[in-house]
């Protein structure tokens, strides 16, 4: 039944344009069964007789399949719906019938016209796909063929008022098929009008349903972090402005938490961007934890987080969640077989409290912008305080924030016009009182303020990523003093330059070490690169493959302040290191302390062991020296000999050697 089922589709096909209407493509699939199906019993009838030898009467039915055939040939050429029509009422019906008539009486007309009941039947078995349809149109031809004749003939005698009857009745039948046929196309009609408009609006519901998600992602992209999924600096700003509102009309109170991650950039720098966006993720979990169900948390960007709490019951409250967040904070990381700590600034800001009496009538939006500033500027505070703790806004702390941002200003400027300039600072072989070497230190001239401090600017160097630059301004100008210095036939013994973390992630920095070499001519041997052993310890495995490439230059490596980042000895002795520097917290209390003698006592074993070079920094005293140089550290670096010095003193310094 499938397979006819297949047949059936292609042929009503047959006559159907891709330009056809569903309303017309409805009509010729339903005209179109006329011919087919009255031409099947024609041809079924035509057979029979001539079975019976009734050549003559076989005739009229198979002349009507021929012409049926040539009529559906005709239609399937032109696809003419309004030769179709006309076709199937004078071919199919009227014709046949007169045809009938005139030759055999009313009573062959009425055969024809019960053939027209056949077409809906095999319509409906084609349109819905059910065998007992199929069934009924097989058994209405069956018996109309070949049982309808037979009674005719084999009842006898039949009253002619019965014949009369049999005779209406198939008439009736005829008619009955044409109006069933009819009704069907119309009913047929409608449920396709019907299911057009389900479909459509079934298509409308669900565009509708997509475009609301689309708003949806878009709304949440503009409001929302992409990494953590947090609200956002604008979603933030929005909602604090509402919050305000509330609060001035409600009379309550609402505090602001600046959140910052400590020394953030040294994961990034050294374990990559994927580690430090996981450690971002994992800190916005950590903080949604710490929040009520009014608070709202933030990622305003990189490593800095907002804490809205919407109201303010009193200001211990305050002190225990900052307190909360900062233990939970630096709880132990796992990511990748890796244990990481970080830990956290938090900068505290309360509406109306930290907003002047003269800004409390400002706009919503000002309010806002200026509550989180204040909420920044004491996170600044609580990094100038150490890092790891909080602290509350006070008025005082405006000024720091912007005398930090002239600061900025005027350091990059200083980059920009040449302001930093290089000090030394001497080493010296204690036992001979003779220089062995110098540590290249850098200073910022600044043409108004004078002499400003490192501790002023190398942090923020680090934080705005110019250390790269300011560390390779460096190496050009001691290098290349240096090997002035080698050309006058003084003896400076080894340049030892400061290697920050961020230098060892850059892809060129081995090309531009030796580029800088070749443009100062100073040797490799003379030049020695520190790098502190919590940023080796950072990242073991990176640094040992960059410390390599250095010593493949022929350029020394050293680890400074060693004994306070806890290494590997495994990976210690992996690194090509040739020396290692006490840090000068260590060295402050020798010879009086005794945890401090037995550390010195232990690395200068070690340095033994491990056939490492010595030095100590930060020996201010006789004592210290003479310790040192009775345990066998007879190098020497710190303000017993010389402070820092510029290029001028530091060559009378050696001229005077």
């Amino acid at each position: 039944m499938n397979t006819l089922q297949i047949y059936i589709d292609r042929y009503v096909q047959l006559g159907i344009c891709e330009s056809d209407s569903e309303d017309e493509k409805l009509k010729k699939r339903m005209l179109s069964f006329l011919p087919l199906i009255i031409g099947v019993a024609a041809t079924l009838w035509g057979l029979i007789y001539i079975a019976l030898g009734h050549y003559l009467s076989a005739a009229i039915p198979l002349t009507y399949t021929f012409v049926s055939i040539i009529n559906l040939w005709h239609f399937f050429n032109t696809k003419n719906l309004l030769f179709l029509q006309i076709s199937q009422l004078l071919l199919v019906l009227i014709l046949p019938f007169l045809l009938m008539w005139s030759l055999g009486g009313f009573a062959s007309g009425s055969y024809v016209m019960i053939w027209a009941f056949f077409a809906p039947i095999a319509a409906m078995a084609y349109t819905e796909a059910k065998k007992s349809y199929w069934f009924a149109f097989v058994g209405l031809v069956f018996f109309s063929a070949v049982i309808d004749p037979y009674l005719m003939k084999a009842v006898q005698p039949l009253p002619q008022v019965g014949v009369e009857i049999f005779f209406v009745l198939n008439i009736v039948a005829g008619f009955s098929g044409i109006y069933f046929l009819i009704h069907y196309y119309m009913q047929e009609k409608e449920k396709r009008a019907e299911a057009i408009l389900y479909r459509e609006h079934e298509e409308l519901l669900k565009k509708s349903e997509e475009l609301a998600e689309v708003n949806a992602k878009l709304h949440k992209i503009a409001s929302h972090d992409h990494l953590t999924g947090l609200n956002n600096r604008y979603s933030l700003l929005d909602r604090l402005q509402n919050t305000i509102d509330r609060a001035q009309q409600n009379g309550h109170k609402l505090a602001l938490f600046f959140i910052d991650l400590d020394r953030f950039k040294q994961i990034n720098d050294s374990l990559g961007h994927p580690i430090g966006d996981q450690v971002l993720v994992h800190i916005a979990h950590l903080l949604r934890g710490h929040v009520g169900k009014n608070d709202l948390v933030a990622r305003l960007g990189g490593d800095e987080f907002v804490l809205l709490v919407d109201s303010v019951e009193a200001l211990h409250s305050l002190s225990e969640m900052a307190s909360s967040i900062i233990q939970v904070v630096q709880q132990v990381i796992e990511l990748e077989e890796q244990e990481l700590q970080v830990t956290c600034s938090i900068g505290i800001s309360i509406y109306p409290d930290d907003i002047e009496s003269r800004d409390i009538h400002l706009g919503h939006s000002d309010t806002a912008n200026l509550l989180l500033r204040n909420a920044d500027a004491a996170m600044y505070r609580a990094k100038a305080e150490g890092k790891n703790n909080y602290q509350f806004y006070q008025l005082e702390m405006t000024t720091l924030a912007f005398e930090r941002m002239i600061l900025e200003k005027n350091f990059r400027n200083a980059l920009q016009q040449d302001q930093l300039e290089v000090y030394y600072q001497p080493q010296i072989d204690a036992r001979s009182d003779t220089i062995i070497g110098m540590e290249a230190l850098v200073r910022w001239i600044h043409p108004e303020k004078g002499l400003i401090p490192p501790s002023h600017f190398l942090p923020l160097a680090e934080e705005i990523g110019l250390v790269v630059l300011m560390d390779r301004i460096v190496m050009q100008k001691a290098m290349a003093q240096f090997a002035q210095w080698y050309e006058q036939g003084l003896n400076p013994g080894v340049l030892s330059l400061n290697l920050a973390i961020k230098q060892l992630e850059q892809e060129d920095l081995i090309y531009k070490l030796s580029k800088i070499l070749e443009e100062t001519r100073c040797l490799p041997k003379w030049i020695e690169l520190e790098i502190t052993e919590g940023q080796i310890m950072t990242n073991p495995k990176k640094s040992v493959e960059v410390l390599e490439a250095i010593n493949g230059l022929g350029i020394k490596m050293s680890i400074d302040d060693f004994g306070t980042g806890y290494s590997s000895l495994a990976y210690l002795k992996r690194l090509p290191i040739h020396k290692l520097k006490i840090d000068q917290s260590f060295v402050r209390d020798i010879p009086d302390d005794e945890n401090d003698i037995a550390i010195v006592k232990a690395i200068i074993a070690l340095a033994e062991s491990m056939e490492l070079e010595l030095i100590a920094e930060g020996v201010e005293t006789e004592k210290q020296k003479n310790f040192l140089v009775e345990n066998r550290c007879h190098n020497i670096q710190g303000y017993l000999y010389a402070k820092p010095m510029n290029a001028y003193a530091m060559e009378r310094m050696l001229s005077a050697q």
